[in-house]
């Protein structure tokens, strides 16, 4: 591979965070000259994989999530207005090692109509006109293990040189201890089916 991977951002799934780690900043229109991810489309959710995979040596980065989690965090961000400031989140999370302004939530059976609806775009959105499994793309998954994967993408197959040392946690729409009932969970993939099946495909 000759040319930096191209950050692909879908909603919700840790976007600012990576965005962030490979150094965008407000108004970015060009990647810097020694980036080793260009992030200057983050923000933009509903640009396809395949406008940046034109030649055998392009790449993209993605991030997927679960579905029910990130159902959850679409409805804080547009709903609840929790976690917008990028400014005052970053300040917050970097001066203070806070999680973010969210509150503990439980969710159940008799939320899952808050919950759908949220027009995310689905993740077959950004794969049309591409294989699943087209070599030149890379997926990261917002999981537990997150940023050892963000981390370990970018320092021992990138060989970035210029990334710090642990990923931001930015935009922090849902808390650590939110939790989604079984039951609910499973309605929420059954909505969000073909979203569960390709996040499956990488991150189960």
């Amino acid at each position: 591979m000759t040319k930096i991977p191209t950050f692909v951002h879908t909603e919700k799934t840790a976007g600012g965070a990576v965005a962030a780690y490979f150094g965008f900043e407000k108004g970015m229109k060009k990647p810097e000259e020694n980036a080793c991810v260009n992030v200057t489309y983050y923000g933009q959710h509903g640009k396809q994989m395949r406008n940046f995979l034109k030649e055998d040596d392009d790449a993209v980065l993605i991030t997927l999530r679960d579905p029910a989690e990130r159902a959850v965090s679409a409805y804080n961000w547009k709903k609840n207005k929790t976690g917008r400031d990028y400014e005052k989140d970053l300040k917050k999370v970097i001066e203070e090692g806070t999680p973010g302004p969210a509150n503990p939530q439980k969710w159940d059976v008799e939320d899952f109509r808050k919950l759908t609806n949220l027009r995310l775009k689905p993740y077959d959105h950004y794969w049309a006109g591409l294989d699943l499994d087209d070599q030149r793309i890379k997926v990261i998954c917002k999981d537990e293990k997150f940023s050892e994967s963000l981390e370990n993408y970018a320092k021992n197959e990138l060989n970035c040189t210029n990334v710090p040392n642990g990923v931001p946690q930015i935009h922090k729409a849902t808390n650590d201890d939110t939790s989604i009932s079984e039951a609910l969970r499973l309605k929420l993939y059954d909505r969000y089916a073909d979203d569960k099946k390709i996040f499956d495909h990488f991150c189960k």
